[in-house]
């Protein structure tokens, strides 16, 4: 099973330019019926993932729009992030979106004085911090790093894998919703 999840805080909009909330949404009961069972499950300590896969234009992202807005309305923290199927896209965009929104608590389009500042906190609240972990972490996330980093492209790779996955473990323990689109 594969997880979807959008990550962005921008209103999506509908190919006719009005929000995707002002039409009234009808007739996905049984689809919205599978998303809760997943989620109710998942809080029961289940962890699922779920796929939505439909044809162009039948309802798939204002059925994510729909869920997630109830998901917030229940006190739920959701992570969107929309992946970009053709085109240019960096290819771990998505990840770089999902690490901004969970661990540095930022926007996809805040400034990187901003982000920088997310990162430089989140790195003080965590017992393993090393020095280089804040301009590690700032380069990976496209954000000018303050000076060059003198340790090999593996240990760097690794350093950041380490840096990466200790703030996920040491996350603030909260019902979170990750939904790629």
């Amino acid at each position: 099973i594969e997880v979807h999840v959008l990550e962005s805080l921008h209103p999506l909009v509908a190919q006719d330019q009005r929000p995707l909330g002002s039409i009234a949404f009808c007739g996905r009961d049984e689809e919205l019926a599978v998303l809760h069972e997943a989620l109710r499950r998942t809080l029961a300590g289940d962890t699922q993932a779920v796929g939505i896969r439909a044809a162009p234009g039948t309802g798939k992202s204002r059925l994510c729009v729909e869920f997630t807005a109830r998901c917030r309305r229940h006190g739920l923290r959701v992570h969107q992030v929309r992946v970009q199927p053709y085109g240019h896209a960096t290819p771990l965009q998505p990840i770089l979106e999902i690490l901004r929104s969970i661990l540095f608590d930022a926007e996809r389009d805040a400034d990187p004085a901003g982000l920088r500042s997310h990162v430089s906190a989140r790195l003080a609240g965590w017992p393993d911090s090393l020095p280089g972990d804040e301009d590690l972490l700032c380069d990976f996330l496209g954000i000018a790093a303050q000076r060059e980093d003198d340790r090999e492209v593996p240990q760097r790779r690794a350093r950041l894998f380490d840096v990466i996955a200790g703030l996920l473990r040491y996350a603030p323990d909260e019902e979170t919703l990750l939904l790629l689109e």
